[in-house]
């Protein structure tokens, strides 16, 4: 692939590569040099703080989460529970515990899609734990998607 791009980029006179979920740092010396732009998209602006001192950036856009109601509207159609009174207080909480992340709410919606009442209140106590060591993993992702792992290995 680097090799394509590489044609590529001589053939070119614009160019713009975008770069998505990026956790490395990447020399952009020789591309930078033959004017191509770049979106990097980053998990964490620390991923940023450390190329700054190499390269300079146009513009640098921090994407917001959803809102607690729209996070609310995405966890309860893939939960399932839209209409479910007794979940909803629990849909509520679990919601609010996925930090407005698209990825989190999703994969715990569908994780917690049929499940009992009993589950969904394990469920929040889970998310509420601490979530110990984790590395470079942001904890608003680790929970969510260490419970939707739990829920889907129960059955």
């Amino acid at each position: 692939m680097a090799v394509k791009l590489h044609e590529r980029l001589m053939k070119e006179e614009k160019f713009l590569l975008i770069l998505d979920d990026v956790w490395e740092k990447i020399d952009f010396t020789f591309w930078v040099s033959h004017g191509v732009k770049f979106i990097l998209v980053v998990r964490s602006y620390l991923y940023l703080e450390v190329w700054e001192s190499d390269m300079e950036f146009d513009d640098n856009v921090k994407m917001k989460g959803l809102s607690d109601k729209d996070a609310l509207q995405l966890f309860c159609e893939k939960a399932k529970v839209l209409n479910d009174e007794e979940i909803r207080p629990f849909a509520e909480k679990i919601a609010r515990k996925c930090c407005g992340l698209p990825l989190a709410i999703i994969t715990v919606g569908a994780a917690m899609r049929s499940k009992p009442e009993d589950q969904w209140k394990d469920a929040l106590e889970e998310l509420e734990r601490p979530a110990g060591y984790i590395g470079s993993i942001e904890k608003e992702v680790y929970n969510p998607l260490k419970l939707s792992y739990k829920m889907t290995t129960q059955g």
